[in-house]
């Protein structure tokens, strides 16, 4: 894959999005994500936060004939489930690419709670708690009507595919 161009944009918002205009690939990083990883001075936090959205140009996310045969378009369910599992593609990518469970963790913990309270988080605890409360109601409520999977579940995926990638937790 030809490396895409990548921009980042004075938004003061912690996000980031791959985007494809007129067959050109793009990442666009928003200045509130880039800020918040680098005032910590965490380069393996931004590789995830790259690896990420590089993995959805890798996966063709963006390519035209998956998305004119993206089959979840006539079922709404599916095209949010199909989203879903998407973004646990690309956080992998960016598992990869970062090389490291803590460092991609820490990027996805301090896109929760931002840049200033994500070091004393403690990310066992949150799975654990994310696994006491994930078959509630409102919980499974909330993800069924989400794009994304729920943050707590983003960093249980990461803890359990780390070793697969041969990560080291």
């Amino acid at each position: 894959m030809a490396p895409p161009d990548v921009y980042v944009m004075q938004e003061n918002i912690w996000n980031s999005f791959a985007t494809k205009i007129l067959n050109r690939r793009m990442v666009v990083l928003l200045s509130g994500a880039l800020d918040s990883i680098l005032l910590k001075g965490d380069m393996q936090q931004v590789a995830w936060l790259v690896g990420h959205e590089l993995g959805h140009h890798r996966a063709g996310h963006l390519d035209f004939v998956r998305k004119l045969a993206n089959v979840g378009d006539w079922c709404i369910w599916l095209k949010l489930w199909y989203s879903r599992r998407a973004e646990m593609t690309c956080d992998r990518m960016g598992l990869y690419c970062a090389g490291s469970l803590k460092a991609s963790q820490l990027a996805l913990v301090n896109a929760t709670v931002g840049a200033q309270l994500a070091a004393q988080v403690n990310t066992q605890e949150a799975i654990r708690q994310w696994n006491e409360h994930r078959g509630e109601f409102f919980v499974r409520y909330r993800t069924l009507y989400s794009t994304h999977p729920h943050h707590l579940a983003r960093l249980e995926h990461l803890a359990i595919v780390a070793p697969e990638l041969g990560i080291a937790t």
